[in-house]
C-alpha cells in the first residue's frame, strides 16, 4: 500500500465533516450527534491552524483520500496529544485505519519526541479498538463509556513499534 500523507488544508473541510457525520462515526462520537456545517467550519479553520504543533493530517491512496489523524494536545498538559482517526466509509474493513495511524504514530516520533498519546474510544467501538491495540495502544481506564488508551512515544513508542 502506497500511502500519502499531507496536513489537512481549507479545501478538506466539507469531505471530513461527510466523513464525520456517517451513522457510524456519529455512534461512536462524544456527542453522538451530527455536526453542522456552520459547526464544523469555525471548529475547522481554528484546528487548522494549529498544524505546526497539533498534527492534522490526510491520507490518500491512489489520489483517494482514505482518513485522517489528528492529534490534539491537552490544555492542561501540552506533552499530551489525545490521537483521533476518522476514515472514509469506503475505506471501512481494508486494513487502511490502523495503516495510517501508524504513519502517523512514525511522524509523531520524529517531530515531537518524548510526548504520550491517548485515544478515548467508545467502549463498543470494536473497529477502533483494535486499530490502535494493533499500533501498540493499551488500555489505561476503562470506568467510562468513554475508555482511555496509552501510550508513550519516544523510546517507549519506538521500541514498542519494532517489536
Amino acid at each position: 500500500m502506497d500511502i500519502q500523507m499531507r496536513d489537512v488544508s481549507l479545501s478538506d473541510m466539507g469531505q471530513i465533516l461527510s466523513w464525520r457525520n456517517t451513522d457510524a462515526c456519529v455512534r461512536y462520537s462524544k456527542s453522538n450527534s451530527t455536526i453542522s456545517k456552520s459547526q464544523h467550519k469555525d471548529w475547522f479553520r481554528d484546528r487548522i491552524l494549529r498544524n505546526s504543533h497539533e498534527p492534522y493530517l490526510i491520507f490518500s491512496l491512489n489520489n483517494e483520500d482514505i482518513g485522517t489523524v489528528r492529534f490534539d494536545s491537552v490544555e492542561s498538559d501540552p506533552k499530551i496529544f489525545i490521537t483521533s482517526i476518522i476514515l472514509n466509509p469506503e475505506f471501512y474493513g481494508r486494513g487502511c485505519g490502523s495503516k495510517i495511524l501508524s504513519i502517523s504514530l512514525n511522524h509523531m516520533i520524529q517531530n515531537f519526541p518524548k510526548t504520550n498519546l491517548v485515544a478515548e474510544i467508545h467502549k463498543e467501538n470494536i473497529a477502533s479498538i483494535k486499530i490502535f491495540s494493533q499500533n501498540g495502544f493499551d488500555l489505561v481506564d476503562n470506568n467510562n463509556v468513554f475508555r482511555v488508551y496509552g501510550l508513550a512515544s519516544g523510546d517507549s513508542l519506538v521500541q514498542s513499534r519494532d517489536n
